[in-house]
């Protein structure tokens, strides 16, 4: 009867509605256990903050406020997605072209166009000169001629860039970079 643990029947811990801990000696309301057995049983947490108690009202409203914070995100989240497909930005706008930085290359250092193209300047003249004697010729409404379409080949070959990155050094769209 000594081990700790009350037993069914022991008046000290059970069937009155005040018991007699053994380890305090105080009387303590039911339903709490007493401290022979808190030491097997860890205590129930506490709450972090007290729950309020709200009245009917009130919870409406708090409901209201939070379906409609949902609303305003799911608009922004449509707006953000949408914005783009509606008010179209243009995506090349640097100043200097492909085919001006194609002349830039052409007139400035011999050694730019070779890191640039992997050849040197009379080289890359002299294969655009044999191209067009093979019979390859730009088209009249064309919107790259056949020099800058030369360097765009030989610039992704020589960097190994993709097309997002040669697209935007000279200037053009993905579709005409990938033709």
């Amino acid at each position: 009867m000594n081990s700790g643990i009350p037993e069914f029947g022991d008046t000290n811990c059970f069937m009155r509605n005040a018991v007699m801990c053994r380890v305090t000696g105080r009387e303590r309301p039911l339903p709490t256990v007493c401290h022979s057995w808190r030491s097997s049983i860890a205590p129930a947490p506490r709450p972090l903050m007290p729950i309020p108690v709200r009245t009917p009202e009130e919870t409406a409203r708090w409901v209201a406020a939070i379906i409609a914070a949902v609303i305003q995100y799911i608009i922004l989240g449509v707006a953000v997605h949408a914005f783009p497909q509606y008010c179209k930005t243009p995506l090349h706008t640097s100043a200097l072209s492909g085919r001006a930085w194609l002349d830039e290359l052409l007139a400035g250092h011999p050694d730019r166009i070779y890191i640039a193209l992997g050849m040197r300047r009379h080289v890359f003249l002299a294969l655009i000169v044999q191209i067009r004697a093979l019979g390859y010729m730009e088209a009249e409404n064309a919107s790259v001629l056949l020099d800058e379409s030369l360097a765009i080949f030989l610039y992704t070959c020589v960097t190994g860039l993709a097309i997002d990155h040669v697209a935007e050094r000279f200037q053009h769209s993905h579709s005409t970079i990938s033709e």
